[in-house]
């Protein structure tokens, strides 16, 4: 798989972006109605000749720019794009995603007086290549001050996951060269979340919009967010004392908070269904010695004791996991996989 980072550029107007390798997403930039940016392809060390298929690209279009680099992984990549953008603005699309015509000049027509504008998105689901179903998000419409009324809106951009990507929004290349913010290195999960977390602490005003200009499609597991892995857990709970520290900084109200500890209960649930998915490499006593860590970990406690469920989906969340019973959270685990086995989201 490859990753790219696209940058577009002009005096006014730079989004940078981050994307795969298949036309369609590039056409997808190129075809937009706002003319004046610059398309930055970094090559994070592909084998699969996409770097021809860039260049091919570079040739016929004088706004995009083909940079190679070594594997590096998706943080280091969208690093290097932040170092060569040239513009005033930046944004990000991720992998396979698509973005509406006018994606760019809605975000732009928004961006006067702020320091970030988000935009609504929703998910695709594809089967092989048609979209068998969509799933909208939340719509947000609001002019945000950081001091005065981020509270109020931080629990619905949080258990959204409008904090959690970075795609979807637009970025002021300047608050993040002067305060030198970049992806960190460390994480392969919960990057997003960091980066944004550090932007956000620079920022005066943002706005939200509730335009769907951003398509996140949902093909396969094999991406990052699917990747089963026992160590999953730790990196979740960095982000989550990461999104505790943050809520504090930011006098963040411990009503809003509940988010936080909410959508955490969530994670610990999808962590312990990418375990349970792995039939032949995880054995069924390391199943339950991987919950019972979960459960007997302080930051799962606190969670439980924290979270103020809105939903009955994050009720139940709380409730199974308070049992502490290995059978039951087991059982519930294997019935949500079965379910969306019938759905056809597993």
């Amino acid at each position: 798989a490859l990753d790219y980072e696209k940058d577009k550029k002009d005096n006014n107007y730079n989004p940078l972006f981050h994307m795969s390798k298949k036309p369609i997403e590039i056409e997808d930039i190129l075809m937009q109605t706002y003319k004046d940016y610059e398309v930055l392809l970094v090559d994070d060390g592909s084998t699969d000749g996409s770097v021809r298929v860039c260049q091919k690209y570079e040739k016929k279009d004088s706004r995009i720019r083909v940079i190679l680099n070594e594997h590096q992984g998706v943080s280091k990549t969208r690093n290097t794009g932040i170092t060569h953008a040239k513009g005033e603005y930046i944004a990000f699309i991720d992998s396979d995603d698509r973005i509406e015509p006018d994606y760019l000049e809605k975000l732009y027509q928004n961006v006067k007086n702020q320091d970030l504008v988000i935009c609504m998105f929703d998910r695709w689901f594809y089967n092989q290549d048609h979209i068998i179903r969509m799933i909208k998000n939340i719509h947000i419409n609001a002019e945000i001050n950081m001091k005065e009324n981020f509270s109020e809106y931080f629990s619905e951009l949080y258990v959204s996951t409008l904090l959690g990507i970075v795609y979807c929004k637009l970025f002021r290349t300047d608050i993040i060269r002067v305060n030198q913010i970049k992806f960190r290195t460390n994480l392969y999960i919960g990057e997003d979340f960091a980066f944004n977390f550090d932007y956000l602490k620079k920022c005066n005003n943002i706005r939200c919009i509730s335009y769907i200009g951003y398509h996140y499609v949902c093909k396969s597991e094999n991406s990052l967010t699917h990747k089963k892995d026992l160590n999953k857990f730790e990196y979740g709970k960095v982000l989550f004392k990461e999104s505790i520290k943050f809520a504090d900084v930011m006098g963040v109200s411990k009503e809003a908070t509940k988010g936080i500890y909410n959508l955490y209960l969530r994670t610990i649930v999808k962590n312990m269904e990418l375990i349970y998915q792995m039939k032949n490499e995880v054995s069924g006593k390391e199943k339950k010695v991987y919950i019972r860590k979960v459960l007997n970990d302080e930051s799962t406690r606190v969670a439980i004791k924290n979270a103020q469920p809105d939903t009955n989906e994050f009720l139940i969340y709380k409730l199974v996991l308070k049992t502490a019973n290995l059978f039951i959270i087991g059982s519930f685990v294997k019935l949500r996989l079965c379910y969306k086995e019938m759905i056809g989201r597993a």
